[in-house]
């Protein structure tokens, strides 16, 4: 046999030897994976049943889903799944919705046995399916949890108290940046500012998923926040925390606000100062292609005032996005009509809008209309004045580039550069 046959015989055991290496790693990986999801099954097993006849039991909404996903027999189970065990588990949460099924009937009404159900069993409960803070995996109508995850969530009832005390203003400020970061600066650093569905207060966060792009281009899936005050908590220790947390989370998230509601709301909760420490603001405002100004007028001069305020308390941005929305169709108008209807200039709105992109460095624009040629050329008569007075606004200064995006219903134009502010004053004047 030659040397290069010997060669090629060693490499190819070597190979072996190093793939059955791999796979006995791998399988000892699964197998710890295994025991410690089983592990965590009995944990809670055991925690259950020294609460299971508590009125009420003292677990919160996200703990309860957690607990269920756990303990089904496929380890991913539907919403229906998730009730069904929680009823099954606690006699209080099922007499709570029994409770409502009566009320519903006295009353004449329907009971959906998913949605009503999980309104009865607790307030939270309906939301908490789909918050922010539970970190559960949805494949469709399914849902499940990481062990790893689930052990966190619940770390309060299965990890022993801990004591002593841990001088975290000694670490490196370098590090505690990056805790802050970790713990203050949303996925893909983006807050959504809405106004709320129902009475929690003035206004509701919502954020993405960590690890799921598919949030990034289907807004909708943007999970809402449960309790966004404990997450600046943080910032009551001291004042040394507080100025450090607070310039972190104002200063590198992306806050889009949904409409003036949502930006006055906002307003009227959030100090001056921290205001000021804002970087980076998407706004979605909209355009109203109807021949009758009573249709538009008054939410146009709500849009402007909001948005004057929210300006006034804005020092510098180092990115503004706004958002040119289409308030309805203009299939029962025609090409002769077009020249009626309201135009930029009739719009204080958007001349409020402009005003702010002086403060940024970067703006993008997106006009986002239907396709249809008529709503492209009502669009176009918004576009091209509000060019215009950007293009003073920064005195000239940045390119202006046009490109479609998404499914090309969105024209998009960027401003690069700091705004001329000596412009700025002699267009306002």
């Amino acid at each position: 046999m030659s040397a290069i046959d010997n060669d090629t015989d060693a490499a190819a055991t070597a190979q072996r030897h190093q793939d059955d290496q791999l796979e006995a790693r791998r399988e000892a990986e699964l197998q710890v994976l295994i025991e410690s999801r089983l592990h965590l099954k009995h944990q809670i097993e055991d925690l259950v049943a020294s609460h299971q006849h508590d009125r009420p039991p003292p677990f919160t909404s996200p703990e309860l889903i957690i607990m269920a996903v756990v303990l089904s027999k496929t380890e991913s189970c539907r919403e229906r799944n998730i009730i069904n065990w929680v009823r099954a588990t606690f006699p209080y949460y099922d007499e709570r919705v029994k409770d409502g099924e009566e009320h519903a009937a006295s009353l004449g009404f329907d009971f959906d046995p998913i949605d009503d159900a999980m309104y009865s069993m607790a307030e939270d409960f309906f939301d908490a399916m789909s918050a922010w803070e539970v970190p559960m995996l949805q494949y469709g109508n399914y849902y499940s949890v990481k062990t790893e995850a689930a052990q966190i969530s619940l770390r309060r009832w299965l990890e022993p108290e801990r004591k002593g005390t841990f001088r975290f203003l000694d670490l490196p400020a370098e590090l505690r940046n990056r805790i802050y970061q970790l713990v203050l600066v949303f996925p893909r650093s983006k807050i959504t500012v809405r106004q709320p569905l129902s009475r929690r207060g003035a206004i509701d966060l919502y954020a993405t998923e960590r690890d799921t792009e598919y949030d990034a281009y289907y807004p909708e899936y943007r999970h809402l926040i449960l309790k966004p005050n404990e997450i600046l908590n943080i910032a009551l220790v001291n004042r040394q925390l507080a100025k450090e947390s607070l310039s972190i989370f104002y200063g590198e998230n992306n806050f889009t606000f949904e409409g003036a509601s949502a930006i006055d709301n906002f307003i009227k909760i959030t100090p001056a100062q921290h205001m000021r420490l804002i970087k980076r603001i998407e706004i979605s405002t909209p355009t109203y292609a109807n021949l009758k100004a009573a249709f538009w007028k008054k939410r146009d001069v709500k849009m402007r005032s909001t948005v004057e305020a929210l300006s006034d308390l804005i020092l510098t941005l180092s990115s503004l996005t706004i958002m040119i929305t289409y308030g309805n169709s203009t299939s029962d108008v025609t090409r002769a009509q077009l020249s009626e209807l309201a135009m930029f200039e009739e719009y204080s709105s958007l001349q409020a809008v402009t005003k702010l992109v002086a403060k940024a460095r970067k703006t993008t624009i997106l006009f986002d209309y239907y396709g249809h040629n008529k709503e492209q050329a009502y669009i176009e008569a918004i576009q091209e004045p509000m060019l215009e007075k950007l293009r003073r606004l920064r005195g000239g200064a940045g390119v202006v580039t046009k490109g479609s995006q998404w499914d090309h219903r969105s024209w998009v134009i960027e401003f690069e550069g700091q705004g001329n502010e000596a412009e700025k004053k002699a267009s306002d004047g």
